[in-house]
């Protein structure tokens, strides 16, 4: 039903198999109003979405019974995967609907939905925890209730987990949801109005811990989410898909998408784009146009927007390139840098999921702090700190500064300038220090990453204060291996001289105790 391709953090393309055909992830369902359809599914298809969503409470109370004999693609008049929702959103704007949740059920198997969702109930967000906690109870209530008329359904079926804000609730929901049998898919629900005001990281929040419990073999829906700006950061956590109307909400406002934010139409003189739409009018051309021709253009400009912003982060997990989009976006709104912020909580959850080895490998970019956390840069810290072993021969070590430019490390110009200062180098255990990596022993300076990277000539504090902690700690556990550290250090290194002030007044305050550790310093220059 799903199998996963490509993974790169917890971010992965997958391949959804329905009877309609097969959905590429991750992907972004358009909602289909099917009472008033304003951009032919066709040209919706054209764009390359190959999956719709529409709501089926809706399809009932205006079709009934010739959606219930004829079947929902021919109703619509698309014949690929149609996902169905139950009227929850219904439920959270106007507190109730006049239909029965099992009702719902069957309706949605004789409609003949790809993928359908049980009736649950959204947790509003401005509701206290006790409120918050029935939509919990009672999604799970009827989820178990449907049991009895999805065991056996072709279909898929999906369980909403409920919670809002209360992160205790969403965890509950989760690890009740994860031991209820027979739905193949998951979803987050209620965040419209959070995503409506930009709180991308209470989002962030909110799928991050659900996903911590939920199984990962199944893939992971997002109601509401169709802004590409938080796209790139939700696929990261391991979103799988979303559904959105935002495309023809956002051109009855005269609004137009772009991946990093939202322009009014009469606030642009030119469009910043070069999609078929943006390439063949103006802005003023399509003010010219009729209210219905500007809401068709406008939408049609917002779901190519939303389909590229896919194709690239596709692109970014084939490539093992997903965090430096993340990097990169981060600094195009302040609402997405809190977002990164708030997903870095969860990087022991991310390098979990993350790949250790790619089919393809590229050197990876080191930006910024953020960049400290990483799964490549996690991963080495953990196996130095936990795994690694010093060749138990060298008992005295030579402390080299790397290379932020010269890769090997081994092949660099000071490794050759300490090779010929250094009398007795080759009986010293040499140790490259360098930014983010920190810690970098000459006999695995050639593996992958740490011969494969680019990174900032200028570290920030926190990225130097981390690199001589890690030292400080390295040298504290291996105290009674090493009689000697011997460190050079490169007047060329604009970085040198704050993180050698830093290294000397630490191994003062933490190494005093050890008096087999003599340190010796020289230059590069002498």
């Amino acid at each position: 039903m799903f199998e996963i391709k490509e993974k790169d953090l917890a971010g992965r393309i997958g391949i959804i198999e329905t009877r309609h055909g097969r959905i590429t992830t991750p992907i972004v369902f358009p909602v289909i109003n099917i009472i008033k359809q304003e951009v032919p599914i066709q040209d919706i298809v054209n764009i390359g979405f190959n999956a719709i969503i529409t709501n089926a409470y809706l399809v009932l109370k205006r079709f009934r019974d010739k959606a219930l004999k004829l079947g929902i693609h021919k109703i619509i008049g698309y014949n690929g995967p149609i996902m169905t929702d139950s009227g929850a959103y219904q439920i959270l704007q106007y507190g109730t609907i006049d239909v029965e949740p099992n009702e719902i059920v069957l309706a949605q198997q004789r409609m003949n939905s790809d993928i359908a969702v049980i009736l649950d109930i959204p947790t509003p967000e401005n509701v206290d925890w006790n409120k918050a906690k029935y939509t919990v109870d009672e999604t799970l209530r009827r989820a178990k209730s449907a049991l009895k008329y999805i065991e056996d359904d072709e279909r898929i079926w999906v369980l909403p987990i409920q919670g809002g804000k209360y992160l205790d609730l969403i965890r509950y929901a989760a690890k009740e949801a994860a031991h209820i049998p027979y739905y193949n898919m998951y979803a987050i629900g209620s965040p419209t109005q959070l995503l409506e005001r930009y709180e991308y990281s209470t989002i962030i929040n909110i799928v991050g811990e659900a996903k911590r419990i939920l199984p990962p073999d199944k893939p992971l829906h997002l109601f509401g989410a169709g802004h590409p700006m938080i796209l790139p950061f939700l696929v990261a956590l391991g979103v799988d898909t979303f559904d959105s109307a935002s495309y023809i909400l956002y051109a009855r406002d005269r609004r137009y998408i772009t991946p990093s934010r939202t322009h009014r139409l009469d606030e642009l003189e030119e469009f910043p784009c070069s999609c078929p739409i943006c390439s063949k009018y103006t802005p003023q051309e399509v003010r010219e146009l009729s209210r219905r021709g500007q809401v068709k253009l406008l939408a049609l400009h917002n779901l190519y927007v939303i389909y590229e912003e896919l194709k690239k982060i596709r692109t970014a997990i084939r490539e093992g390139r997903l965090w430096e989009l993340l990097e990169e976006r981060s600094r195009a709104h302040p609402s997405l840098y809190k977002a990164f912020k708030a997903l870095i909580k969860y990087y022991n959850l991310i390098e979990k999921y993350d790949p250790t080895s790619k089919g393809i490998v590229h050197g990876i970019f080191l930006y910024s702090d953020e960049s400290l956390y990483r799964p490549e840069i996690i991963r080495y810290r953990n196996f130095i700190n936990k795994l690694y072993q010093p060749p138990p021969r060298l008992r005295k070590a030579v402390l080299i500064p790397g290379s932020i430019t010269e890769k090997p490390l081994s092949r660099s110009k000071i490794i050759e300038t300490v090779n010929k200062m250094i009398r007795d180098v080759d009986r010293r255990h040499k140790i490259y220090y360098i930014p983010f990596f920190n810690i970098i022993p000459h006999e695995l300076c050639e593996t992958y990453p740490l011969s494969q990277f680019e990174m900032n000539d200028n570290p920030s504090q926190t990225v130097l204060n981390i690199m001589v902690d890690n030292l400080i700690e390295y040298f504290k556990k291996w105290s009674k291996h090493y009689n000697e550290i011997l460190i050079i250090i490169d007047v060329n290194s604009s970085w040198i001289k704050d993180f050698l002030k830093m290294f000397i007044r630490e191994v003062k305050m933490k190494l005093k105790d050890l008096n087999n550790i003599d340190l010796i310093i020289t230059s590069t220059t002498n």
